[in-house]
């Protein structure tokens, strides 16, 4: 009879097992509303005055196309652009702000890399690049 006893004057949650599960529907309910973002698949690489340049993150095999490419803006304005792992970054620039390289490594559709002293703009595409976006 003690263990009824027991179980009827038992709380049923005693107050730090109620703040972890608290916890836990915050962490459930982010996860769920905060929409996630689509991996890569292209690079543009858009320089002011020019047409654009584009590059595949992924090769055919599913593999990734790990390269460095450096752009050119003029005979002494360049910027390392570098496709690795799947992510997208510029390693080095001669600009006087180095912004682009704080920029860090991207790898989801949308994101843009910029060098304004440049004119050089990255943008990272999904599947498919639509006309109106590609400008020359």
């Amino acid at each position: 009879m003690n263990k009824v006893k027991d179980i009827k004057t038992s709380k049923l949650f005693k107050p730090l097992d109620l703040v972890i599960y608290l916890f836990l529907v915050v962490l459930f309910l982010i996860f769920i509303l905060v929409p996630h973002k689509n991996a890569a698949k292209k690079v543009e690489v858009k320089i002011a005055g020019q047409e654009s340049i584009f590059f595949d993150i992924y090769n055919e095999d599913g593999g990734y196309n790990n390269l460095t490419y450096t752009i050119k803006t003029t005979d002494t304005h360049y910027n390392v652009l570098v496709i690795e792992d799947g992510y997208v970054f510029v390693k080095e620039a001669n600009c006087s702000n180095q912004i682009c390289v704080k920029m860090g490594k991207k790898n989801y559709e949308g994101a843009r890399i910029t060098c304004e002293p440049f004119g050089v703009t990255i943008i990272l595409h999904g599947d498919k690049i639509n006309d109106d976006i590609v400008t020359k």
